[in-house]
């Protein structure tokens, strides 16, 4: 759970997904962190993730 912990909790919102993915964009921090921090969040939160999804992280 590598950044989950350091979500603010307006983030833990199915809504958010978007937003989540922005800012994992732009973290500077590896391909695979970005995944599984994804993914997490996901779990979490409830949300299907999607080939695109992964798609807008950066690396696929």
């Amino acid at each position: 759970m590598a950044f989950i912990t350091q979500l603010k909790p307006e983030w833990l919102k199915p809504e958010k997904k978007d937003d989540l993915i922005d800012f994992l964009d732009k973290m500077p921090v590896d391909f695979l962190t970005k995944k599984y921090t994804l993914i997490e969040w996901a779990k979490i939160v409830g949300v299907k993730l999607t080939q695109q999804d992964f798609k807008r992280l950066g690396e696929i």
